[in-house]
């Protein structure tokens, strides 16, 4: 917990060891969801489906160009809630991954995802991304994720939900704006994939 937050376990909110399962059995899945699954040939197919028809554009900075992008319509916003009001009540507290993929020449751990708390491991996760799909392949791409903490311009990916930077997001989402803001930035808030569907479906439904 302390290589991958960057504090003492102490500080962090209690709710954060309730995402780590214990058991004593044999299964070594992450979730005990009654259904699971991933998408048919993974996420990429599934988002160029949903935007098959809808004008994509890339590498661009929404700050910088604000207004015109206003312009078009309605905002649906999901990135820093703090960034999107200017900091203006100084910025939420992130952490951020630095990824190391590597090729091997076979089966490195048996798993899709093997995590790491010992404080002296620089890496706090190896994921091993053919056991996703079982690909029945020799060699292996795997991932070294290495935590550090998150600047203004890197890209946040784990929301620190204690008492602190939880009354500062409350100050940001209770500032008025027309657009529509969500997602794991936007809500400041670690959403898993099912997670963040269900929030974009509410969402939609509501405007």
């Amino acid at each position: 917990m302390v290589t991958q937050w960057g504090r003492d376990p102490r500080l962090l909110p209690a709710n954060i060891v309730k995402r780590l399962p214990v058991r004593t059995i044999n299964d070594d899945n992450y979730f005990v969801d009654r259904y699971q699954a991933m998408p048919v040939g993974g996420y990429t197919p599934m988002f160029e489906k949903m935007l098959d028809g809808i004008e994509v554009r890339l590498n661009c900075d929404y700050f910088a160009d604000s207004e015109a992008f206003r312009s078009l319509g309605r905002i649906v916003y999901s990135g820093r809630i703090d960034a999107f009001f200017d900091y203006q009540d100084g910025p939420l507290e992130f952490r951020s991954c630095h990824f190391n993929t590597e090729t091997r020449d076979r089966d490195y751990q048996g798993n899709a995802v093997i995590n790491y708390a010992d404080v002296n491991v620089a890496y706090t996760r190896i994921v091993e991304h053919k056991h996703f799909y079982k690909t029945a392949v020799k060699h292996s791409l795997i991932t070294y994720e290495y935590p550090f903490e998150c600047s203004r311009t890197d890209n946040p990916l784990y929301p620190i939900n204690d008492h602190k930077n939880t009354l500062l997001y409350l100050k940001y989402k209770a500032r008025p704006t027309s657009a529509i803001i969500g997602g794991r930035c936007g809500s400041y808030k670690y959403l898993d994939m099912c997670e963040a569907i269900a929030q974009a479906i509410k969402l939609t439904n509501n405007l």
